[in-house]
C-alpha cells in the first residue's frame, strides 16, 4: 500500500530544497513518491537508515551509445579503452567533463541528471548485445544518520568493480541477476523465466573524503561504510549510488565482456547534475530518511 508522506513534511522538505536553490524536485521523479519510512522529527536525535528503511529516489536513464572511451581511466584518449556501453548524457567521450555533460544533452527521464554511467560491452558470441537502460538508485546508506548526507558533487568520479579480476567479487558490490529478486551471481546468466531480464547490479561506496573528486587507482577517494559509519579518513557522508544496468533477451552464444574475464563486471559514474535538484531530491528524500520513487 502505498502511503502519502504527511503534509508537514512535505511543507518542511520543500523549504529545505528552496533553500538550496528552489527547484521542483518533483519535476525529475518518475511515479508517485512512496511514504515514509523512519520519520523525520524536530529533533537533533539520529535518523539512522536500515537495509528495510531508509531514503531512495531513482532515475532510469535509457542506453545512448557504445565506444571504445572512458574518460575516467583514460581520460584524453579516444579508443583506447575497452568498449563500453554509455548511458545518460549524449555526448559522453573519452575527453568528458562535468561541464562538458551539462552542457549537452540526456537520455534520462530526469532532464537534470546529465551524469554518464557506463559498464563494459556484453557480447552473445560475436554479436554485442545492446542493454535497454539503466536504472540509477540514489539511498540513504544503510547504517548513518539520514540528517548528515550531503548532495553528490558534479564532477565526482565513481567506480564499481575489478575489470581484469578472475576472481568472484563481492556481491554487495557487483553481481549479476535475472530481475530484481533472482539469485545473484559473479558472472552474466542466461535468465529462463519469462519476462526476467538480466540485470548487472554495481553499487558505489558512499564516503567521500571531502576533497579529491577522483584519485589515481581511481578508487580511493572514496570509502564504504563501516559499522561505525563512515570512517574518519572519509567522513562525508553522500548517497550511496547502485545502478541496474537492464538487458533484453539475449542472442545466441556464449557470453563474454570487453573488458575480459567474465567475473570483470564493472561500472563508472560521472557526476553531473543541473540545477538544485540533486541538493533538493537529497533534502527531500534522503535526509528525511523517506522512500521516493523507486521502481
Amino acid at each position: 500500500m502505498t502511503r502519502v508522506r504527511p503534509a508537514a513534511l512535505v511543507a518542511a522538505a520543500l523549504l529545505v530544497g528552496a533553500a538550496c536553490g528552489g527547484t521542483d524536485a518533483s519535476s525529475g521523479a518518475s511515479g508517485a513518491r512512496a511514504g515514509p519510512g523512519s520519520r523525520a522529527t524536530d529533533t537533533d536525535a539520529p535518523l539512522i537508515a536500515t537495509a528495510d528503511d531508509r531514503g531512495s529516489f531513482s532515475v532510469p536513464c535509457p542506453y545512448s551509445h557504445t565506444a571504445g572511451d572512458d574518460p575516467i581511466v583514460h581520460p584524453g584518449h579516444a579508443g583506447l579503452s575497452h568498449r563500453h556501453d554509455f548511458f545518460g548524457a549524449t555526448t559522453t567521450d573519452a575527453g568528458s567533463t562535468a561541464g562538458s555533460l551539462l552542457a549537452g544533452g540526456t537520455t534520462c527521464r530526469s532532464v537534470a541528471d546529465r551524469s554518464a554511467y557506463w559498464s563494459p560491452q556484453l557480447r552473445a558470441g560475436e554479436t554485442p548485445v545492446a542493454p535497454t537502460e539503466v536504472v540509477a538508485y540514489y539511498r540513504t546508506p544503510v547504517g548513518v544518520d539520514a540528517r548528515a548526507v550531503e548532495p553528490l558533487p558534479n564532477g565526482l568520479e565513481m567506480v564499481a568493480g575489478d575489470p581484469y579480476t578472475e576472481a568472484e567479487q563481492d556481491p554487495a558490490v557487483v553481481h549479476w541477476s535475472c530481475g530484481k529478486s533472482g539469485v545473484p551471481s559473479p558472472v552474466p546468466v542466461r535468465c529462463p523465466a519469462p519476462g526476467a531480464s538480466l540485470g548487472l547490479w554495481l553499487t558505489f561506496a558512499p564516503c567521500w573524503d571531502g576533497t579529491n573528486l577522483g584519485s589515481a587507482d581511481h578508487y580511493s577517494h572514496l570509502a564504504p561504510v563501516g559499522a561505525g559509519g563512515c570512517p574518519d579518513s572519509h567522513p562525508v557522508v553522500l548517497p550511496e549510488v547502485q545502478v541496474e544496468v537492464r538487458y533484453p533477451t539475449l542472442p545466441p552464444g556464449d557470453l563474454s565482456l570487453a573488458s575480459g574475464p567474465l567475473t570483470g563486471g564493472h561500472g563508472d559514474v560521472l557526476v553531473a547534475w543541473a540545477g538544485d535538484h540533486m541538493p533538493s531530491e537529497t533534502a527531500i528524500c534522503l535526509r528525511t530518511n523517506t522512500r521516493c520513487d523507486v521502481s
